[in-house]
């Protein structure tokens, strides 16, 4: 083949467009390879960073099973923790990083109610996919939003089934002491709500500041009142410690009811044998509260053992929960289903998705049935949560906590 000068400049051309068009293709198939990025928001340091290191465990097991079995639309999924050090002007910083700068395809957190308040519209705003497995106020999710969802039992849940549970054990009056915030403030709205009607008469509540040294004070108030039942809304367990030690410090001989602040690592440590009797209202906990795994709901017994074989079981198993937190497990397992459903990380195909989600207790590594709808983001209805309570073992020198069922005879 003969080439004279005036072909050179259109042989060149041809080699810069093959080029380009190769360079491009390479490029464009790099990024279909780039990991789907997951962001994690929490606290992971200080009194209660114990919290973020069992959402990110839990987390990571479902997101290396998902990456040993091929990954996500053929994409490998990459979990980012950040610290939010329980600092809600932190958490903006992280979430505005997560969808910015990393491009999440999913926000799990934060944790607590007034951090997940604080970054609720700019998520919407921003068309990111987030779960909250561990912030539960009813505000979070009020005038519907399209893209944010719950993997936790809700205030107005757990509060309905506070009262139920006390009414069912023949109890006149109720009660509360509790930490001055979005979480007190809620149950103490809701109990006003609850009881208007009920065979049950609302004490009203007391409230005591963070920086409080001695609640004392509040408990006399609390005991004054003659309420047979008090209730410790707080997913703290530090709080609710030193809020159960100040009651048993006045002999108070109401039964204490709570929420999350009552199951958590530090809870017993703190508050020793003032625990004893205290009963909480929780999603599924069959590994702490040592229930066999093979009376356990399938998927939740799977999940249990992921964590378990990547971070090793947890020593006197009682005052904790296994290395993980099935309800993270849970927010990045829904997502999953969702994605496969939708066959894309497009938000608004995934929240299509979601909406349409229905699961039984077996197939959920929670071990409880979820179901969404596009009016409804809370994932727990009416009778699915359970009852636990303290007890001290056999050996006289450590705590558990075991099942009760509502109306059970004590």
């Amino acid at each position: 083949m003969t080439y004279n000068r005036k072909s050179l400049p259109t042989l060149l051309l041809i080699f810069v467009m093959l080029f380009t068009l190769t360079a491009s293709s390479t490029i464009v198939g790099a990024q279909d390879e780039e990991p789907i990025k997951v962001g994690l928001v929490s606290p992971f340091t200080g009194a209660i960073g114990f919290l973020g290191v069992w959402m990110g465990n839990s987390v990571q097991a479902e997101i290396n099973r998902i990456n040993e079995n091929g990954g996500l639309l053929g994409r490998q999924v990459e979990l980012i923790t950040r610290d939010d050090e329980i600092n809600p002007a932190r958490s903006v910083e992280i979430v505005r990083e997560f969808i910015d700068r990393e491009e999440v395809s999913l926000i799990i957190g934060p944790s607590f109610s007034s951090n997940a308040l604080a970054v609720r519209d700019l998520i919407e705003s921003s068309g990111t996919i987030a779960i909250f497995p561990t912030a539960g106020t009813v505000e979070l999710l009020e005038n519907n939003p399209r893209y944010l969802y719950r993997a936790q039992e809700s205030t107005a849940l757990t509060a309905a089934e506070l009262v139920n549970f006390a009414i069912e054990n023949g109890y006149a009056s109720i009660a509360i002491l509790s930490p001055d915030d979005a979480f007190g403030q809620d149950y103490d709205a809701l109990l006003e709500e609850l009881t208007e009607d009920a065979d049950i008469e609302y004490l009203g509540a007391e409230f005591f500041r963070d920086d409080d040294q001695d609640l004392t004070p509040y408990a006399l108030r609390i005991k004054d009142t003659g309420a047979e039942v008090v209730i410790v809304p707080t997913g703290n367990s530090s709080i609710a410690a030193r809020a159960v030690v100040a009651l048993d410090s006045v002999e108070s001989e109401a039964q204490i009811l709570g929420i999350s602040g009552l199951q958590g690592y530090t809870f017993a440590q703190l508050a020793e044998d003032a625990v004893l009797g205290s009963i909480f209202v929780a999603t599924y906990l069959g590994y702490p509260a040592e229930v066999a795994f093979e009376d356990m709901p399938a998927r939740y017994a799977e999940h249990v053992q992921l964590v378990i074989d990547e971070y090793g079981a947890v020593e006197g198993a009682s005052l904790n929960t296994y290395p993980g937190t099935s309800l993270a497990g849970l927010a990045v397992w829904l997502w999953e289903q969702a994605v496969i459903e939708a066959g894309t990380l497009d938000a608004d195909a995934v929240a299509d998705a979601l909406d349409a989600m229905s699961y039984t207790a077996d197939e959920t590594p929670a071990g409880v049935a979820v179901s969404f709808t596009p009016e409804n983001h809370e994932p727990f209805g009416e009778g699915s949560l359970y009852f636990y309570e303290w007890y001290l073992k056999d050996d006289g020198e450590s705590y558990g906590f075991r099942e009760v069922v509502m109306g059970e005879d004590e």
